[in-house]
């Protein structure tokens, strides 16, 4: 293919007429047939016009959303959000024009988020108390385990559960807080569950 005029190009040397380089590309040089015709948006931008004369047409990816592959062209001028892939549940990014699906961070292990192209950490939503979570990216409560037997969290959003101090016990998952030891009753162990 060869550059023809700026913005569109020609397979032919004899051709009548150039074409317009398709959205998701432009061509900013006319030129001999060694010269590069279309070139296309780097990754992380999308292409909005066709027989673009540079890259200014090429429109970063928003916040919460990324494009890892180049050329890509924007489907609806009116509407980039949808052009771009969303950061999965779970995830965020902060950044525009990202170019990368790793640039979608992770909730924190003990938080979740169920939003799709989410912008900001504060979409992770921490586990109950009672609740723990080891998981990064976690995408729904569902990933929130119960404290078990004998343990219990008094704070939301925790990778962990303690356990009962001696003097304490707790017979039930999912608590907050070990019970204290009856009169006359004691728990030496910690973790005590009865």
């Amino acid at each position: 293919m060869f550059a023809g005029i700026r913005g569109k190009y020609t397979k032919k040397i004899d051709a009548p007429e150039c074409k317009e380089c398709s959205a998701g590309y432009y061509s900013d040089v006319v030129g001999p047939p060694e010269t590069p015709y279309c070139k296309s948006c780097p990754r992380g931008k999308v292409g909005r016009n066709t027989g673009a004369i540079n890259n200014s047409t090429c429109t970063d990816c928003f916040a919460g959303r990324f494009s890892d592959v180049s050329g890509r062209a924007m489907a609806s001028p009116a509407n980039i959000e949808t052009d771009c892939f969303e950061c999965a549940k779970g995830r965020y990014n902060t950044e525009i024009g990202s170019d990368s699906e790793v640039k979608c961070i992770g909730c924190n292990v003990g938080k979740y988020s169920e939003a799709l192209a989410a912008v900001s950490s504060s979409v992770c939503k921490p586990c109950n108390s009672g609740k723990y979570s080891i998981i990064v990216g976690a995408k729904n409560d569902d990933t929130c385990v119960k404290c078990p037997k004998g343990k219990n969290q008094p704070d939301s959003g925790q990778a962990f559960c303690l356990g009962c101090i001696p003097g304490r016990y707790m017979n039930e998952d999912g608590k907050e807080t070990c019970k204290l030891c009856q009169v006359g009753k004691f728990a030496g162990n910690m973790s005590r569950w009865s």
